[in-house]
């Protein structure tokens, strides 16, 4: 399972074997100061889906597989809490089930995220790609690759 625990500030977006999460929270706690509770859990998940949420949160990243608590991390966190995905695209509301391909439901994530920040920007890529906290070159890419 891919589990996502915080500190209030960061975030570890990790990966264990067992179904014992409040093992591996106790683990992880004797090292921290700061008190950590469990924010969210991909029970379908694996090792795999962890580098993927790992390459697709790679801006918020710290040290390690501990990433700051951005709003769009906490947004995440939010659906995988509800256990599925909303996504709104071009005025359809999706709703992706936790059982889809973790690698599809982050794809979709992304594209609403950005089509969302262009919307609030008034298509200025530039400023939506700030607001996403990503390089112009990126968004642009990553509308060609979204074919938006």
């Amino acid at each position: 399972m891919v589990y996502f625990i915080s500190d209030g500030n960061h975030v570890k977006i990790g990966y264990t074997k067992s179904d014992d999460i409040n093992k591996r929270l106790k683990g992880l706690q004797t090292s921290s100061p700061e008190t950590l509770i469990v924010e969210g859990l991909i029970k379908n998940a694996n090792e795999r889906d962890e580098r993927e949420l790992h390459k697709l949160f790679k801006d918020e990243r710290q040290r390690g597989e501990w990433f700051k608590l951005t709003n769009r991390l906490k947004y995440f966190i939010g659906l995988v809490r509800r256990e599925l995905f909303v996504s709104k695209i071009n005025d359809i509301t999706y709703i992706i089930p936790p059982s889809l391909n973790l690698h599809k439901a982050m794809g979709e994530l992304e594209k609403m995220l950005i089509i969302r920040s262009l919307e609030r920007c008034n298509n200025v890529q530039s400023k939506a790609a700030k607001m996403l906290g990503i390089s112009r070159r990126v968004i642009h890419y990553k509308i060609k690759q979204l074919g938006l």
